[in-house]
């Protein structure tokens, strides 16, 4: 997590993972349980009430998985991020503390796994 803010009870999070995690057929659960671990302390043990999060356009099928664990579109932040010389746009979604305890509510767990 970054840019906690304890007086509005936001914060941002951020997940880069090896290339050499990409090399196992179920990277992808591996990137998705550890949102959903940053986001429960987020909101069990920190006490906030939103965690936001963004990836770049071209990897929008991370946004179909962060759904399932409650995180919403926000916006879209143009020329967000800058990696090998090239500019991309960015996704905001985030999760909002009561749509976490809806998923509870339904699922019984956060993370199934």
């Amino acid at each position: 997590m970054s840019s906690i803010n304890l007086q509005h009870k936001h914060a941002d999070t951020a997940l880069i993972l090896s290339s050499e995690t990409s090399r196992y057929k179920d990277s992808i659960y591996f990137a998705l349980e550890a949102k959903c671990r940053i986001v429960e302390h987020a909101f069990l043990k920190i006490g906030l009430n939103k965690v936001r999060g963004s990836q770049v356009v071209e990897y929008s099928k991370w946004q179909d998985y962060q759904i399932i664990f409650g995180f919403r579109p926000e916006g879209l932040n143009r020329d967000g991020f800058f990696i090998n010389q090239r500019y991309f746009n960015q996704i905001i979604s985030s999760c909002i503390y009561e749509d976490y305890l809806k998923i509870i509510e339904e699922r019984g767990s956060y993370w199934p796994g």
